[in-house]
């Protein structure tokens, strides 16, 4: 799936005040998930020994996963599809190459300041985003058609709205 695929497929599974005119949840949204996904960074240094598990990258996909949802509705909600898209532009050569997995972390750190400091820095940021894809050997293609699926089977079971990860 790509992202031109997924920010069509994705809208149907918004579901908050507003949606379509209500940028602000949307960017909230996103600063949400990147906690979540520094949650899953902060477990990998106290529960994993400084190690990426199975289990605490899958999860961590998964978060990536929602991340690129909030940056889909941001991107709607601003009606700029070219804010999303130039995200597949940005060539392998361009990632940060990480020694390790300190180098990783430390990339997660930095996401909201990144996205937060300078609307201009939309490119740095998902250089970074795609860095740490690249990192745990998956791709974007893949992290977007899990979302997809993940959302569409709480679709399917009526748990779309409610919190938590494993609904």
């Amino acid at each position: 799936m790509n992202l031109s695929e997924y920010r069509k497929s994705m809208w149907k599974f918004a579901v908050y005040p507003n949606s379509g005119s209500n940028p602000l949840y949307a960017e909230l949204g996103l600063l949400s998930e990147i906690g979540e996904l520094a949650g899953e960074a902060k477990r990998v240094i106290r529960d994993d020994e400084g190690k990426i598990t199975s289990e605490r990258k899958g999860n961590m996909i998964s978060e990536l996963g929602d991340i690129m949802w909030y940056l889909s509705a941001i991107s709607h909600e601003r009606d700029s599809e070219d804010f999303l898209l130039s995200l597949d532009n940005i060539e392998d050569n361009s990632l940060d190459k990480f020694s390790g997995v300190n180098d990783f972390l430390t990339c997660i750190n930095e996401l909201p300041t990144i996205f937060y400091s300078d609307k201009d820095q939309t490119q740095e940021f998902y250089i970074k985003l795609k860095s740490l894809i690249n990192y745990l050997d998956t791709s974007l293609e893949v992290i977007l058609q899990n979302n997809i699926d993940k959302l569409q089977s709480r679709m399917d079971r009526n748990k779309i709205k409610g919190s938590g990860g494993d609904r």
